[in-house]
């Protein structure tokens, strides 16, 4: 199954999930009465937009419907959404499947007024109230207020950035509020992103014609006031390695785009030890041991291809990897850096 839906312990709804939802007690006590609710959600929904997630114990349907492809919005459900149970681990799905994955532009959600469970993991997000449903809900009779909220891809990706300084500029971190999604380089004198928020107060920092300034405090971390913890716990660890108090890495990393070989070459470096390196020739041996050696040649080539695209520089340490002869091959921030980067790693670890 993708890392992805591993982490946040969610998967792709598929019919045979029905009688663990039964077991559950989900929708109610019987099979038949499960069904049918389902059946009403396939329909709105479609199967393709459906999730069962799990909460500790809980087991939840969540997912997507209503979408419009014109303007890239869509609702989120989380059916049933029990008062009593944290949904901060199903909400974080849902924010990085819609803007990072689907590429959706708004997400928005109707929650019953006394569902606090639900509007406290809403509220932890970050989700802007925009206003009541009056007499929204109808259950056991009576009529309930629905309370809107909604969140745009600017507010999910600007409060998920930092700049950390690093030589004549700096690395751009960008985090979900539990893992790292990217991490890139700008230099000196390199326009700055358009996705970069101002509140990240680096203004100071940048030339009239929007350009990156050689950072004068390189002890500085830059991110936004509302960033995530998950983003100061991980900008942290950077900022140590880059000053050499840190050589290892706790942190989690998403990239759901990769291809499965993608996946399998990042692994495979993630276990370079911290001063030392591999050839490419030695990572396509690890990852096919079997292969013959004309197959290797071209296997090692992939291998640099996949590391080419690798979104998380310095933590997937695609710098510790060289060619066979020695000699320092391609590197996204330029070989200037991948030097920098080894030459301290190995000084330290001496």
């Amino acid at each position: 199954m993708d890392k992805t839906y591993e982490s946040y312990h969610v998967k792709p709804f598929e019919e045979k999930d029905i009688s663990n939802l039964s077991v559950s007690g989900c929708f109610g006590r019987t099979r038949k009465e499960l069904k049918g609710k389902i059946e009403k959600i396939k329909k709105i929904a479609g199967i393709s937009n459906m999730y069962l997630s799990k909460e500790k114990d809980s087991l939840f349907l969540c997912g997507f419907s209503k979408t419009d492809c014109n303007t890239n919005q869509a609702e989120i459900w989380i059916e049933p959404s029990e008062s009593d149970v944290d949904l901060s681990n199903t909400i974080s799905f849902l924010l990085y499947e819609g803007f990072h994955h689907r590429k959706l532009h708004k997400l928005s959600v109707c929650v019953k007024e006394g569902d606090s469970g639900f509007i406290q993991a809403l509220t932890a997000a970050k989700w802007t109230q925009e206003g009541i449903l009056a007499d929204h809900f109808y259950e056991h009779g009576h009529y309930g207020n629905g309370i809107l909220y909604a969140m745009i891809e600017t507010d999910f990706y600007h409060y998920s950035i930092s700049l950390i300084p690093f030589l004549n500029g700096y690395l751009i971190m960008h985090t979900t509020n539990r893992a790292v999604i990217e991490i890139s380089i700008i230099k000196e004198k390199e326009q700055v992103p358009g996705y970069i928020d101002e509140t990240c107060g680096y203004k100071d920092k940048i030339s009239e014609k929007n350009k990156i300034i050689q950072p004068q405090n390189n002890s500085l971390i830059y991110m936004s006031e509302k960033a995530y913890p998950y983003l100061i716990h991980a900008s942290n660890q950077l900022f140590e390695y880059t000053i050499g108090l840190r050589t290892s890495f706790d942190l989690t990393f998403e990239y759901s785009d990769a291809t499965d070989f993608q996946k399998q070459v990042w692994e495979a470096t993630i276990q370079i030890p911290y001063g030392q390196t591999r050839t490419y020739a030695e990572i396509a041996n690890r990852l096919r041991p079997n292969e013959k050696n004309s197959d290797l040649s071209l296997l090692s080539r992939a291998v640099g291809s996949a590391l080419g695209k690798n979104p998380i520089m310095i933590a997937i340490p695609c710098h510790r990897v060289i060619g066979k002869d020695g000699k320092l091959k391609g590197f996204a921030g330029g070989l200037e850096v991948k030097d920098h980067l080894l030459s301290q790693e190995m000084l330290l670890r001496q």
